[in-house]
């Protein structure tokens, strides 16, 4: 019995470890950019971090069903592969969307960790996106 515990939790911490691992390779290969781009980053942070706050609170967000998170995921998504599709500069903006995807799905595993995480880790791409 206590095995099945040990398994879930292990497989929980795999998952966040991945899901870390990801967001910090994205967040690495997005930081050697010229700073005009990392502002394109920036932007996208802050639109789809304002879409989501206006919609939702982390707490509501958690209270939603299955469906209401995949449906607003699926939102996020479909934004992040116009924007990709719009090549340029403006492109990059999908980078913004994607990294903002990672932490909505932080935010509905409940994992406080890689939640703080990944907001410290956007500060520098939300500042960058002042200069535009």
């Amino acid at each position: 019995m206590f095995g099945l515990f040990k398994k879930k939790a292990s497989s929980e911490s795999a998952a966040e470890a991945t899901m870390r691992k990801e967001f910090d390779q994205t967040i690495a290969v997005a930081r050697v950019s010229p700073l005009s781009k990392q502002a394109r980053v920036g932007k996208g942070i802050n639109d789809a971090l304002a879409d989501f706050h206006r919609r939702y609170t982390p707490k509501s967000f958690n209270e939603l069903d299955f469906a209401e998170k995949k449906s607003y995921l699926d939102t996020l998504a479909k934004r992040q592969d116009e924007l990709r599709l719009m090549g340029g500069d403006v492109g990059l903006e999908h980078i913004g969307y994607s990294l903002v995807s990672r932490w909505a799905l932080a935010v509905a595993m409940g994992s406080d960790s890689l939640v703080n995480h990944f907001e410290d880790s956007m500060i520098y791409f939300k500042r960058a996106a002042q200069t535009l």
